[in-house]
């Protein structure tokens, strides 16, 4: 028999995944500082990753839950508003992984300047985030310094919730020390549960007021009152709004499939964007300074930034930057990294690879170089042929002598269908290698 939790997640289905055997939510919830103002408390676990990433969003938890780099198993947080002062905020993750490895993928997803080790504000007062492991796969964040209240707040309801909602992929607390900020009117305490199945998600908040007068005053506003009082940040997307006496309740529904359609609509508003921006930065290709490296790199960027997100110039573009790297390198000839930007866009054109050759000969056998002028040489012995590229293959001291011809066939047979040459190289010398090792195993 099903549970009443589980009927209710979206669309009625039984979530698409198997519930984990090992439940972290309780026990970060647990760990929550007293007197928090609002706290979250997430289980991404229970889906996907394809699916966290639809999800991020709309989820009222930091984005350090959904982050792609890093296994969050369970997410946790409070926060606490200061009187005269920036407000707090102290969160818990559950996470998998090496700590190094962690702390890496962190910093690189989050973009935040963290001090590791330990929780004193030091001399900058605690505007830095700062960050440490409190035990194995446990990592505590705080923002701000966060001074626990004598009275428990929103933290004791989400402790609540996690645990009557053990199937819920998120639930959510906040009180309110005063009921109205700049005209607005706060509800006293709300909570929120979402659910997710194998059809969307589906989330229910319920908030209660300080008065009956005040609800209805929720219930003419309507949409606007969702947006204002609870930040689901799904635009066009109006709830199911219920209220009673001086209680409100909203409910909102969303397919995967729908949230897919707002990630798409949301990279393709970004793109224009930016193609928008390198079009104001863009100066002609005649105006730029072929002696100024740095003027040549910004407008190579610039190009390619466009390039990058469906540019309908696309050929005009790449000539120029062509032009403007060619022009470059005619003025600074040993100019390593120019020379690679250009090898790598021309092995990216079709019928220019050949134009590449002249600047690999150039620089793939002088010492200390980049190790990728080996790569892009074989790259274009492969267009030339079988017998070129097993050269180029021997002289890497890639493959046996008995085994080159061999493997530049193979490789060539490939590049058609695969993703690129090296990926094409790699397929094919991967399997000689498993080869040779299967013949030396003892039978």
């Amino acid at each position: 028999m099903r549970s009443a939790a589980v009927e209710s997640s979206a669309g009625g289905d039984v979530p698409d995944v198997a519930l984990p055997v090992v439940d972290f939510g309780p026990q970060l919830a647990g760990l929550l500082p007293r007197g928090a103002d609002r706290c979250v408390v997430a289980r991404p676990q229970r889906i996907d990753a394809e699916r966290r990433a639809l999800f991020a969003p709309m989820s009222q938890a930091e984005e350090l839950a959904w982050l792609p780099g890093v296994e969050v198993l369970a997410y946790a947080s409070a926060e606490r508003e200061q009187r005269g002062g920036p407000g707090a905020r102290v969160t818990y993750l559950r996470v998998e992984g090496g700590r190094d490895a962690v702390r890496q993928a962190f910093e690189q997803g989050s973009g935040m300047s963290v001090r590791w080790g330990d929780f004193d504000c030091g001399a900058d007062g605690c505007r830095r985030v700062r960050a440490a492991f409190v035990g194995e796969g446990l990592l505590r964040i705080e923002r701000g310094r966060f001074r626990p209240g004598s009275r428990p707040g929103a933290e004791r309801r989400c402790r609540a919730l996690v645990k009557e909602r053990p199937d819920a992929l998120e639930v959510a607390a906040t009180r309110a020390r005063s009921v109205q900020r700049g005209g607005l009117v706060l509800p006293l305490r709300g909570s929120s549960v979402t659910h997710a199945s194998s059809r969307g998600v589906r989330v229910v908040r319920e908030e209660l007021m300080a008065s009956r007068e005040a609800a209805a005053l929720v219930l003419e506003d309507g949409a606007r009152g969702m947006a204002l009082l609870t930040p689901l940040r799904v635009q066009g997307v109006a709830p199911r709004l219920e209220v009673e006496g001086e209680l409100v309740r909203r409910e909102l529904s969303l397919l995967w499939e729908d949230l897919a359609l707002r990630r798409d609509d949301r990279r393709r508003l970004r793109e224009a964007e930016q193609r928008a921006d390198a079009l104001e930065r863009m100066k002609p290709a005649g105006d730029v300074d072929l002696r100024d490296r740095e003027a040549v790199v910004a407008q190579v960027g610039y190009r390619l930034g466009s390039l990058r997100t469906g540019s309908d110039e696309r050929d005009g573009l790449r000539a120029e930057v062509r032009g403007l790297l060619e022009g470059a390198l005619g003025v600074a000839p040993g100019d390593e990294g120019l020379a690679l930007m250009l090898v790598e866009l021309l092995l990216s054109s079709r019928g220019e690879e050949a134009d590449a050759r002249p600047f690999i000969e150039r620089f793939v056998d002088q010492p200390g170089r980049d190790g990728r002028w080996k790569l892009y040489r074989r790259h274009v012995a492969a267009l030339t042929g079988a017998r070129e590229l097993a050269a180029a293959l021997l002289a890497d001291e890639l493959v046996p002598r008995g085994k080159a011809r061999r493997a530049a066939r193979a490789i060539i047979e490939r590049l058609p269908t695969a993703a690129s040459y090296s990926s094409a190289e790699r397929e094919v010398l991967t399997a000689l290698g498993d080869e040779a090792a299967g013949r030396q195993r003892p039978r």
